[in-house]
């Protein structure tokens, strides 16, 4: 269509130069008779020729600029294309663990991309997942270099500072990204090495000022108070008179944290003030239901083995469903020798979680085996059976800890997948309780 609309212009310009050329009668092409010739009717047959000339070359010219435009326009978008298709890809293959093509997909964008965005983020991806020290150590010059990636140049380096065990330089590193790009991350830190550092007053002020800017997660801000204030209290002693002041703070912050309740208890217990200790527990014991050590706290408040029964006893009152409370009160029947009772509660334990807690019926088993009967070789064979229970390595789930015996695509806990690897022995053998 454009080459149609330059033919017209052309026969417009043709048919203007002879119209400004013809005389009536006469036809010449001597230029300098032309001159001469001059008039009115040539003026204006020139200036429309000059006009539609330089329209036609104006044409040309934006013609020809926006095809080459739009040819490097689509070489640059397909370019961009093939780069975010490269960069999709390689964050696919790090997630799937295919270790040689994400080598290759790093190389590729590193010596393409050198300097681009993207690319480094995802290098920088690379390297936090495989903790290459080394490659991070050289990222950070680049990430320093831009804006954008910088907090990540710090926040590779504050964690090198804490992993060397250097907590003042990561503070002051965190001091400096908190100027610069604060962020909820950065807060954290701050108050994580406020709290290592000992600078409990200061960990608060960033901590109130941090939730406020960046709406933290209610539980989780509660937990971090708690530790503050946990930590702070620890830190006087309990000489101090502000020690159980602090304490309270960090009780009430966050109940389910089970030890500054467990140490706000034990002060109470030393001041002689059971029921507030008392009143403490069962507070803690509510939202930590699974806490062997607040059971075992509370029924010991008792003055005697019988009396610690007793708590037990009250403790499963409360929480009836709570297993461990059922636990503890059968242990302190067995501490008081009322066999008849333990074996008791022991039968309806077993009934009741024999599926999910065997390991601990055993244990039971061979001390009222021990205790009550006196059959020292079946008490020890029960304990070695539990004890090569415990030595056995299994797959673990890397997601939420949970063991099974074989390997499965899909954890039985969690229900994630591909999340089992071949485990060694966490448990400490010298943790199993032990029969004298």
């Amino acid at each position: 269509m454009i080459y149609f609309v330059w033919v017209i212009k052309l026969l417009i310009i043709f048919a203007a130069i002879a119209w400004a050329s013809y005389v009536p009668g006469e036809i010449t092409l001597d230029w300098q008779d032309y001159i001469i010739k001059f008039s009115l009717r040539t003026y204006v047959g020139f200036t429309v020729t000059l006009l539609i000339l330089l329209l036609t070359l104006y044409d040309a010219y934006k013609d020809l600029y926006n095809r080459i435009r739009t040819k490097l326009e689509r070489k640059t978008y397909l370019k961009l294309v093939k780069f975010h298709e490269k960069l999709i890809q390689g964050f696919i293959d790090l997630e799937l663990h295919n270790v040689k093509l994400v080598d290759q997909e790093r190389k590729f964008l590193s010596s393409k991309y050198p300097d681009n965005l993207l690319a480094l983020y995802y290098q920088y991806r690379v390297a936090v997942t495989r903790d290459e020290k080394d490659k991070l150590e050289d990222l950070i010059a680049k990430l320093q270099l831009n804006p954008i990636l910088k907090p990540l140049a710090l926040k590779i380096q504050i964690r090198a500072a804490v992993a060397m065990g250097n907590d003042t330089l990561a503070f002051k590193l965190t001091e400096e990204a908190l100027k610069t790009s604060p962020s909820a991350w950065f807060y954290k830190s701050a108050v994580f090495l406020c709290i290592s550092t000992k600078k409990y007053q200061e960990g608060l002020e960033y901590l109130r000022e941090g939730g406020s800017l960046y709406s933290l997660d209610t539980a989780y801000e509660n937990y971090l108070f708690s530790m503050i204030w946990y930590q702070y209290a620890k830190h006087l002693g309990p000489e101090n008179e502000n020690y159980m002041a602090y304490l309270q703070k960090a009780h009430e912050h966050n109940l389910s944290n089970p030890q500054p309740s467990l140490s706000l208890a034990s002060f109470y217990v030393d001041k002689n003030q059971s029921d507030r200790a008392k009143k403490v527990l069962i507070e803690t014991w509510k939202n930590n239901a699974h806490s062997f050590s607040i059971a075992n706290m509370y029924a010991e408040l008792g003055a005697t083995q019988v009396e610690q029964a007793q708590q037990a006893r009250e403790l499963v009152k409360v929480t009836p469903e709570a297993p461990i409370a059922q636990l503890v009160l059968v242990l302190k029947y067995i501490q008081a020798k009322l066999w008849g009772e333990a074996q008791r509660e022991l039968d309806d334990f077993s009934q009741k979680y024999h599926e999910s807690h065997q390991p601990e019926i055993d244990y039971l088993t061979a001390l009222l085996v021990h205790d009550e009967q006196g059959e020292n070789e079946k008490a020890y064979e029960i304990l070695n059976k539990l004890l090569q229970q415990r030595l056995r390595r299994k797959w673990s789930c890397k997601f939420c800890g949970h063991q099974a015996e074989s390997w499965q695509p899909f954890c039985e806990s969690c229900n994630k997948f591909d999340h089992l690897e071949y485990a060694e022995v966490s448990q400490n053998p010298l943790l199993l309780p032990f029969i004298p």
